[in-house]
């Protein structure tokens, strides 16, 4: 986060570890990623997904084709107070 000159605080930091978590648990279940290993998990799809947090503007948010949630879900732990839509 630091290299990409994002500070999100702490409270994002923990929901973003836990979405890990949890995306690393269900995955061995329902297949939501083919990524299987957590770390490579915050590498290709958390680092991923938060490099558009610059870009974004306004108070809503829409993500056409989440899947296992991403990008939309990620943007919407590290950026609360915006109103999203997952599709």
């Amino acid at each position: 986060l630091a290299e990409m000159a994002l500070d999100l605080g702490d409270v994002a930091r923990q929901r973003l570890v836990a979405y890990v978590l949890l995306l690393a648990r269900w995955n061995r279940a329902y297949n939501l990623t083919g990524v299987r290993d957590p770390l490579e998990m915050v590498t290709r799809h958390v680092l991923d997904s938060l490099s558009a947090l610059p870009f974004l503007r306004g108070e809503r948010g829409l993500d056409v084709g989440s899947g296992a949630g991403l990008p939309g879900l990620v943007l919407a732990l590290a950026r609360p107070r915006m109103q999203w839509v997952l599709l």
